[in-house]
């Protein structure tokens, strides 16, 4: 399927706690989330999360007055049936685009590690393939509380993100990283404080690479 608007509109007032779902992957279909935006076309300020079969990749975030934010989500992953859903103050116009494919594709993106809250322990949080070497596509770490935490992204005992402060209710996301997981290495995550990093990790399996 190419690639198609999956939602555009202003959803219904919501809370963060609580956000409206706005779109739905195909039962038996994979949907690749390719960008996100969100205009605030209000004179005040906004806020909205974002969550991604449940997990949040944006939360409680600020959008200033007749701003735009533009989410680089390209590779993000929902599986069958899972949804994509906001949750606005108000006055937010939500647009996503996306392409659903089937499941059994090869060489299409895989979610690598999602959870609802990153621990402190290195390996308490953590993705290892023992058969392929996987290259890592998009990393989303989401600060879900009101103070800074730092977080870490580890692969293969290698830093890509070492104690990175992430300011309160904002994510860093690292949208085509596309380093190689090689086969029987670890990727781990791990934050400052208990429960306040939500991750999502997407890539691609690399059958057979030589």
């Amino acid at each position: 399927m190419p690639i198609a608007v999956l939602y555009a509109g202003a959803p219904s007032m919501n809370t963060h706690v609580f956000p409206t779902n706005v779109y739905t992957s195909p039962v038996g279909k994979k949907t690749i989330i390719k960008s996100i935006t969100i205009n605030n076309n209000s004179s005040t300020d906004q806020s909205f999360t974002i969550r991604m079969a449940g997990y949040s990749i944006v939360y409680n975030h600020v959008i200033k007055p007749n701003d735009t934010i533009i989410l680089p989500a390209s590779g993000f992953v929902l599986l069958s049936n899972e949804t994509l859903s906001v949750g606005n103050s108000s006055s937010l116009y939500i647009r996503v685009t996306g392409e659903v494919i089937d499941t059994s594709i090869l060489l299409s993106p895989i979610v690598i590690l999602r959870s609802t809250a990153l621990t402190t322990s290195a390996t308490g949080t953590q993705y290892r393939n023992t058969s392929n070497d996987v290259l890592i596509k998009s990393v989303s770490l989401c600060n879900i509380t009101a103070s800074p935490v730092a977080v870490s992204f580890y692969m293969g005992g290698f830093g890509i993100i070492s104690a990175k402060m992430i300011n309160r209710y904002d994510t860093l996301t690292i949208p085509f990283l596309d380093q190689l997981l090689i086969k029987g290495d670890y990727v781990q995550a791990w934050a400052g404080v208990e429960g306040a990093i939500v991750p999502y990790v997407t890539g691609i399996e690399v059958v057979n690479n030589a």
